[in-house]
């Protein structure tokens, strides 16, 4: 559904002028954490998000179902894969030729990482065989579009981060980490962010 214009604080209005966000009124700002707006929507249980470039939003859910909002919150693009994405869909992210890149697993219970064309037509795959790590399933990708992707070896206490190519997918580099990695992100090619279960940032 399209943005609705809130009234937050002071007098503050916040518009949607030509797709963008303006505020008018007093002259003052929102406070911080004040929600601007928001839409109708239904997601399975679980899912990840994702602000592109062009600040469409992606959102995927455990049906395996892709949806990319635009900027006004009207839906741009929805797909769903049950193909490739055997089981279940946690997180993607997008590159910048707008390619996607859906994180789930296989009916093995194995990783498998999913490449999409903007439009959503399947591209390539990057599963995991089981056979030193498993996946923990979080994504982020940096600014020469590497995929980097957590993982822990079954049975042991040894966590790495791994950067991908995807074009065609082949393994870069590896780091190590300090405990089961809950949560990753990048700021353009120099600095990954590891978030570890038991041991902080």
């Amino acid at each position: 559904q399209p943005f609705v214009p809130l009234a937050v604080s002071d007098n503050v209005l916040l518009k949607n002028i030509g797709g963008k966000l303006v505020a008018v009124g007093a002259g003052k700002t929102p406070t911080p954490g004040t929600c601007i707006t928001k839409w109708s929507a239904t997601f399975a249980i679980y899912g990840g998000i994702w602000v592109d470039k062009n600040n469409n939003i992606w959102v995927v859910d455990s049906s395996r179902t892709v949806t990319k909002y635009r900027p006004n919150g009207t839906v741009a693009l929805t797909f769903t894969d049950t193909t490739h994405l055997s089981t279940t869909a946690v997180d993607l992210v997008t590159d910048s030729a707008g390619n996607i890149y859906v994180i789930g697993k296989n009916n093995l219970g194995y990783g498998q990482v999913v490449k999409y064309d903007p439009s959503g037509t399947f591209l390539s795959l990057l599963n995991e065989t089981g056979s030193l790590y498993y996946w923990d399933l979080r994504i982020a990708i940096d600014s020469k579009d590497n995929i980097w992707l957590p993982e822990h070896k079954s049975g042991t206490s040894i966590y790495v981060t791994s950067e991908y190519t995807a074009s065609p997918w082949a393994l870069s580099r590896s780091i190590s980490a300090l405990g089961p990695v809950t949560g990753i992100d990048i700021k353009g090619s120099t600095y990954l962010y590891v978030l570890l279960g038991n041991a902080g940032v």
